[in-house]
């Protein structure tokens, strides 16, 4: 999987809702951490010299897996819950349809090992947040989401993690050769969500084979 950012929403918080975790007198605290550099160096000329795909998802995973050890070492564990996401899904299409997207429940109150198949949105995501946070919904769409209760247990569990170095050697580097050199080089990558077509890159630079989705997807 190619994630662009990886975003945590850590919530040091908890709501009355059963099989949340229970409220805390601080709560109230929401931080948003974006983890760069994402797919803002892509294979080709445009970013030859700059850490390949597999490198940039590499580091997003030590750095998010080096934040939930300092958190769960920290005073702060038994009131978190961390929701890490995709922006939206950059790796494309796969064996259902091309719009799903990870979303990683990480708390001692989290179901440990277990994959949660139900059907969830964005709204649902964020009515979760609002039961944990004690406040009421912001419209009609998040109020009548389903919150995302099936990801957690009533037992906590308070064993801090322990963070897993990389896998694969993290000096790797595109070069002018790369898969998708060419249409690379003609992508805006002067911000973010303006290279078209990446996600085709980056599939290609990952499995060595044309993504299984038609190029109209891409305007999606």
């Amino acid at each position: 999987m190619s994630r662009r950012h990886a975003i945590a929403l850590l919530i040091f918080a908890g709501g009355s809702e059963p099989s949340l975790p229970p409220p805390a007198p601080d709560a109230g605290a929401r931080c948003t951490v974006t983890a760069p550099p994402g797919a803002n160096a892509p294979a080709g000329p445009s970013g030859a010299g700059k850490p390949t795909p597999q490198v940039m998802v590499a580091e997003n995973d030590v750095a998010t897996g080096r934040l939930i050890e300092a958190i769960s070492r920290s005073t702060f564990w038994p009131k978190t819950v961390a929701f890490l996401i995709e922006d939206d899904p950059q790796d494309g299409g796969d064996h259902v349809e091309a719009h799903r997207s990870p979303c990683l429940v990480i708390s001692p109150f989290a179901r440990h090992h277990a994959t949660v198949s139900s059907h969830f949105d964005n709204a649902s995501l964020f009515r979760t947040m609002e039961i944990l946070l004690g406040v009421p919904p912001m419209n009609r769409g998040d109020a009548q989401a389903a919150a995302i209760l099936e990801a957690f247990t009533d037992l906590p569990d308070l064993t801090p993690y322990t963070a897993l170095p990389s896998t694969i050697p993290m000096d790797a580097l595109n070069s002018a050769s790369s898969p998708g050199a060419e249409e690379s080089a003609r992508m805006d990558f002067s911000e973010p969500d303006r290279a078209k077509g990446l996600d085709r890159v980056v599939w290609r630079a990952i499995k060595g084979t044309p993504p299984p989705w038609p190029e109209a997807a891409d305007d999606d």
